[in-house]
């Protein structure tokens, strides 16, 4: 399991951390990190349980302690459940 985190300057968000499966490449969780840098940067909004499309994928989002977290679709049950690990 790999952790991703990147301060950013924002009034409401400082952090943004990713979680994600060994096998996953550095280059695609800083690619999702330099998106949502960027987008929240723009000076949008991101609530609690609120979801975004990212690529083929839907990722839904927690603000705790001014940290934002993804969780990603776990696709092994049906109706299928968010999970902090990123695959």
């Amino acid at each position: 399991m790999k952790e991703f985190e990147r301060k950013i300057e924002t009034d409401l968000i400082e952090y943004i951390k990713i979680q994600c499966e060994d096998c996953c490449p550095d280059f695609l969780a800083n690619y999702l990190i330099d998106w949502l840098d960027e987008y929240i940067s723009s000076g949008v909004t991101i609530k609690n349980d609120e979801t975004l499309q990212f690529g083929f994928s839907l990722l839904k989002f927690s603000v705790s302690n001014t940290t934002l977290y993804e969780d990603g679709p776990d696709y092994k049950s049906i109706p299928f459940e968010w999970t902090r690990n990123l695959t």
